[in-house]
C-alpha cells in the first residue's frame, strides 16, 4: 500500500463513523419526536375513541352476518348475555329473559369486544327480531320497536359504556346502571343515540333498513333455488318458468306476467320451505316473467334479480 493511502485510510473511517453515529442520532431524536407525540392528551384520546368505535362497528358487523345467514329465521338476532359469560341467554318460555345485556361474542362467534376502557359491549335487541318460533314472521316489512334519539324502526344497539362516572359503584357486575347512563340503562325501548353531557355511552345501532339490505338477497336467492329446487329447477325441467300466482293460492295463474311466486308448484327442500312459508317472504317477493317465460325477475322493495 502507498504512503497516500495508508494516510487517508484513517480519515475515511472517522468520516464513515461520524456519519453513522449522525444517522443514530437522527433516528433516535425521531423515535423520541413521535413517542412524545403520541402521549399528547388529544392524540390519546383520539386513540381510545378509535378502539372503542372499532370494537362497535365489529359488534354491527358480526349481528349483521349472523342475521343473513339464519337458517330458520333469516334476519333474526340472538338474546343478550346477561352474565356476561359471551353467550346469548336461553330463553325463558317464547322470551329472551331481557332486552339489554352484555354483548354475545361467543355466540356470534367472535372475539371478547371492549371498549377503550376495557369494559365489555353491551347489546339491546327489539323484542320482535328474538330468534324464535313466536317471533315469526320476521321480514322485511316487520317494523323494529327499539329508538335511538330521533331514528326509529332500530331492531339493535351495541353500546361502550366507558369509564364509570358518580353512582356507578357496582362494577364489576351485571347492573346495567353500573355502566350506562339515563335512557340507555333503564330498560325500555328509548336509547340516546349522542350521549348527553351526563353520559359518556358510545352508540351504534342496526335500523331494519340496514339489516334487510343484507338479509333481502339471500332470500332472493332461496327463492330463485338451485339446479334442484326452486324456479331455477323448473326453468331447467320444464324448458320455461312458471307462470305467477295472482290469487295467492301458491299455484301458477297462466295468462299473467307479474304477481307472487308460484312456490306450490315448486320444489324446495322442507327446511327452506318452511322458512319461507312461516315468514311471508313468498307473499313478500314480487314476480314476473319475460316473453315466452324464459325469462324471470325476483324482487323485494328495491332488490331485484334476473333469471334465465
Amino acid at each position: 500500500m502507498t504512503p497516500a493511502l495508508r494516510s487517508t485510510c484513517p480519515v475515511r473511517s472517522r468520516c464513515r463513523g461520524a456519519v453513522l453515529i449522525l444517522l443514530m442520532f437522527c433516528m433516535a431524536l425521531f423515535l423520541l419526536s413521535e413517542q412524545l407525540y403520541r402521549l399528547r392528551p388529544e392524540v390519546l384520546l383520539l386513540d381510545r375513541a378509535e378502539k372503542t368505535v372499532a370494537a362497535l362497528s365489529e359488534a354491527r358487523r358480526l349481528l349483521i352476518a349472523r342475521a343473513v345467514m339464519d337458517i330458520d329465521r333469516p334476519g333474526s338476532l340472538p338474546c343478550p348475555d346477561a352474565d356476561a359469560n359471551g353467550s346469548a341467554d336461553l330463553f325463558a318460555v317464547n322470551d329472551c329473559p331481557q332486552y339489554l345485556g352484555r354483548f354475545p361474542w361467543r355466540t356470534l362467534a367472535g372475539s371478547k369486544l371492549t371498549d377503550a376502557e376495557g369494559e365489555l359491549l353491551w347489546y339491546a335487541l327489539s323484542r320482535n327480531y328474538r330468534d324464535h318460533n313466536s317471533a315469526q314472521p320476521i321480514h322485511i316489512d316487520l317494523a323494529a320497536q327499539l329508538q335511538a334519539g330521533a331514528v326509529d324502526d332500530v331492531v339493535a344497539g351495541v353500546l361502550a359504556p366507558g369509564v364509570p362516572l358518580p353512582g356507578q359503584s357496582g362494577r364489576p357486575g351485571n347492573d346495567a346502571q353500573d355502566y350506562l347512563e339515563a335512557e340507555n340503562a333503564d330498560d325500555d325501548q328509548m336509547f340516546d343515540a349522542h350521549a348527553p353531557v351526563t353520559s359518556n355511552d358510545r352508540i351504534e345501532f342496526i335500523t331494519r333498513a340496514e339489516l334487510m339490505r343484507a338479509v333481502a338477497p339471500m332470500i332472493l336467492k332461496r327463492i330463485a333455488g338451485e339446479a334442484s329446487s326452486g324456479l331455477v329447477e323448473h326453468r331447467s325441467s320444464m324448458e320455461a318458468f312458471p307462470a305467477p300466482d295472482i290469487d295467492g293460492d301458491g299455484y301458477p295463474d297462466p295468462g299473467h306476467a307479474y304477481g307472487n311466486v308460484p312456490y306450490k308448484a315448486l320444489t324446495y327442500s322442507y327446511g327452506v320451505n318452511q322458512m319461507l312459508i312461516l315468514n311471508d317472504w313468498f307473499s313478500l317477493a314480487g314476480y314476473a316473467i319475460g316473453p315466452g317465460s324464459q325469462t324471470a325477475e325476483l324482487s323485494l322493495h328495491e332488490n331485484k334479480i334476473a333469471l334465465q
